[in-house]
C-alpha cells in the first residue's frame, strides 16, 4: 500500500469517526473494533491498516471501502462533518448569539 493512500485512509477514517453524532473518539472506536486505541491512532496518522481491521472499521462507521479511498467521498464526508457540526453549535444558542451568528456567516 502506497504513502499516499494510507494517508488517504486514515484521514478519511478519522473524517467518518468525527462525523458520528455524537463524535465517536478513538477509544470507542478501538473497542468497537476489538483493536487497541494505538492501533486506531496509527492508522489514521497514515501508518496503515491490515485488511482484518479495515474490514472492522469499515462495519462500526457504516461506510464502505470506496468511501475510505475516493477523492470526492473524502470530501463531501469533511464537509458534511463541518455542517453537522454547525448545526448542532447553532441549535444550542439563544436568539441573541443565533442572531449574531447568522450575520457573521452571512458576511463569510
Amino acid at each position: 500500500m502506497s504513502e499516499e493512500l494510507k494517508k488517504t485512509i486514515g484521514n478519511r477514517i478519522r473524517a467518518f469517526r468525527k462525523m458520528k453524532s455524537p463524535k465517536m473518539s478513538q477509544e470507542r472506536l478501538a473497542e468497537l473494533c476489538d483493536v487497541g486505541t494505538r492501533t486506531i491512532s496509527n492508522i489514521e496518522c497514515g501508518m496503515g491498516v491490515s485488511l482484518e481491521v479495515l474490514e472492522k472499521i469499515v462495519t462500526v462507521l457504516n461506510c464502505t471501502y470506496g468511501d475510505l479511498m475516493d477523492t470526492d467521498t473524502h470530501l463531501r464526508t469533511e464537509r458534511f462533518a463541518l455542517k453537522n457540526e454547525a448545526i448542532t453549535l447553532l441549535s444550542s444558542m439563544d436568539g441573541e448569539d443565533l442572531s449574531r451568528a447568522v450575520r457573521v456567516l452571512k458576511a463569510l
